[in-house]
């Protein structure tokens, strides 16, 4: 038998297929592992009751801490998601308190715009009273005419940038 690096084993070096430049090949004798052993030692080995560990007390108890743990841990897992499901609806109650107060302040504050652009106007007109003989606030300030919305509306939509 050969033993090559790149062919591998084989019974025959087939010449065109060697590359002696990158190749190199090794004859070797293969021999089977033969072990001999006397007629007594055998008998005896035949004869000889199997003895059996008691392991199957180890294999139950290491199942049954397994079981058990597992058992555990399915329990935890169950309890954590029932408090968790608690605890975020809990969450969402407060949300939705949370929400409905700051509704209650946008209104409190749309009214309270309300009432300060009435008194805005007020305060314009008193000062286009003041200032007829210049010809009017604007005028007097030497601004375009300013005008102002005084809708709800103009509370509810975002002013343009």
């Amino acid at each position: 038998m050969w033993v090559c690096q790149q062919i591998g084993i084989t019974p025959c070096v087939y010449l065109s297929k060697f590359n002696n430049l990158a190749d190199f090949c090794v004859q070797v004798l293969i021999v089977p592992r033969v072990l001999y052993h006397q007629e007594e030692e055998m008998y005896r080995f035949l004869e000889e009751t199997i003895l059996l560990r008691k392991r199957e007390v180890m294999t139950g108890i290491t199942i049954a801490m397994l079981l058990g743990l597992g058992a555990t841990g399915t329990a935890t897992g169950v309890s954590a998601l029932v408090t968790q499901h608690q605890r975020l609806s809990q969450l969402q109650m407060t949300i939705d308190e949370d929400l409905l107060r700051i509704e209650k302040s946008i209104s409190s504050l749309e009214r309270s715009i309300s009432s300060l652009s009435e008194v805005v106007l007020q305060n314009r007109r008193g000062l286009d009273l003041l200032l007829m003989q210049q010809g009017g606030l604007c005028a007097a300030l030497r601004e375009d005419a300013v005008f102002m919305q005084t809708t709800p509306e103009s509370c509810e939509t975002p002013w343009p940038n």
